[in-house]
Order: C-alpha cells, then sequence, then structure tokens
C-alpha cells in the first residue's frame, strides 16, 4: 500500500532504507522506472532475499543493495526520493518476539524517526518527497518532530480495516524545505 500511495512523477535517484526483500525498491524501479535504486538492509537474512529480488529480476544495474546500518551508510549521492516502512512500536510497548528478524523489523531501538530524518536532511534533494508509514498512535509524534529537519507533511492517507472503524496506519508524504500545504487523501479500506 505504501508503493501504491508514492505519486508517479519521475525520479532520478531512490533509496528504500529498510528494504526487507526489496519490494519497495522493485516498486520503485520497475513501475517507477527510477534508473538508479539503493536499497539497504541490516538484517543479514533479509538482505539475501533483497539480493535475490534484484537477481530474479535482472536489476542488478539499477538497484544497488547495501547490507548494513542506515546511521552508517554514507554515499555523495541527493536522493529525489526516500521510501521508508519503519518499524514503529516503542521498545516498552507489545509483546517481544523471541524472532530477531520480527524484533528488528517491529521495534524502534533499531531504526527510530530521528534516524530517517536525519538521513533525509542530509541526503534528500531539496523539493525532495520522504514516504513512509506509521502507526497512528505515534503520527502527532513523527509530524511535530519532522519540521526540526526543514520536512513538510504534503500529504497523507489513513488505512482503515472497515469504513466504519479507526485507522491504525497513516501514509505520509514528507517534502524537503517545501511551503505549508496538506492534503488528507481517502483512506485505504482493506482488511488486515
Amino acid at each position: 500500500m505504501l508503493a501504491q500511495f508514492i505519486r508517479g512523477k519521475k525520479y532520478k535517484r531512490a533509496i528504500d532504507i529498510g528494504s526487507g526483500s526489496g519490494v519497495l525498491a522493485l516498486y520503485v524501479a520497475k513501475i517507477l522506472k527510477c534508473s538508479h535504486v539503493d536499497a539497504i538492509e541490516i538484517q543479514p537474512e533479509l538482505f539475501e532475499c533483497l539480493v535475490k529480488t534484484v537477481e530474479i529480476n535482472a536489476l542488478s544495474e539499477v538497484i544497488h543493495t547495501y547490507e548494513g546500518d542506515v546511521k552508517e551508510f554514507r554515499t555523495t549521492t541527493q536522493y529525489d526520493l526516500i521510501v521508508c516502512n519503519p518499524p514503529y512500536r516503542e521498545t516498552n510497548r507489545g509483546r517481544i518476539s523471541q524472532n530477531k528478524m520480527k524484533e528488528h523489523a517491529r521495534f524502534s531501538r533499531f531504526l527510530n524517526i530521528d534516524d530517517i530524518f536525519t538521513f533525509a536532511l542530509k541526503y534528500l534533494k531539496n523539493s525532495g518527497s520522504l514516504y513512509m508509514s506509521y502507526d497512528v498512535d505515534f503520527m502527532i509524534d513523527v509530524v511535530e518532530n519532522s519540521r526540526k529537519y526543514k520536512l513538510e507533511l504534503k500529504r497523507m492517507k489513513f488505512l482503515h480495516s472497515e469504513i466504519n472503524k479507526v485507522a491504525k496506519l497513516v501514509f505520509m508524504e514528507f517534502r524537503k524545505n517545501v511551503g505549508k500545504e496538506l492534503i488528507v487523501e481517502p483512506p485505504f479500506i482493506q482488511k488486515y
């Protein structure tokens, strides 16, 4: 759904932070026809999946994979687009999984919103877009924090399991160094 939320304009350089198996990186390369996509994943098991996804789709000339922590990633590239489906649960909220891969994917101590915004401040071009999904419970904290990093919330869309149920997730587009204007789009409705 995050991929569906991304506006289909022309992006030249993109990065998928916490790429997992590479679904978003693949979407950006194949559907949005971005000519250079970096995909970074910290977990070795998921990184293997990412590499295979790129190989199977014959996109190694377009998607460049990196195993590691985005906080340690260095590049001279300035990106038009950053996509991220980050972990958003706080460490002290919710059950801790015995599965380390699931724990990394769910809890923000491994990748928090400040890490993402710090990266965007440094590597996102002016007027470039950061797309992400987040738990609705923490949305206010995210939006409040974004302006410290020169990121303005431009579009958002909520995910509901049914039309008469409260939203659980929100999809957000932030843009760097732009004016205030917010569009709240009609919601996604999908059982989950």
